[in-house]
């Protein structure tokens, strides 16, 4: 099975795939858990991006992504 997302519905402490999932019976999967708002601005963080760098050489966004990686695991925050 490929790996896909699924918008679910918690329910009495059940969480229920609002669209048919191809799984048998007794399966485990990993579930990482999003709240719709939370998607919805996530994607506009994504498009707006594209927007952005859309001009750019790949591996400039690519040294970008990678400096504030750095520093977001060294703690730092905030404009350089």
């Amino acid at each position: 099975m490929a790996v896909r997302s699924v918008k679910a519905r918690y329910e009495h402490g059940v969480l229920r795939p609002l669209e048919p999932v191809d799984l048998a019976e007794g399966a485990t999967v990993s579930i990482t858990i999003a709240p719709s708002e939370w998607e919805a601005q996530w994607r506009t963080l994504i498009e707006r991006l594209r927007e952005r760098t859309v001009s750019l050489p790949s591996e400039e966004i690519e040294a970008e992504i990678t400096k504030a990686s750095e520093e977001a695991r060294a703690g730092r925050t905030g404009p350089r």
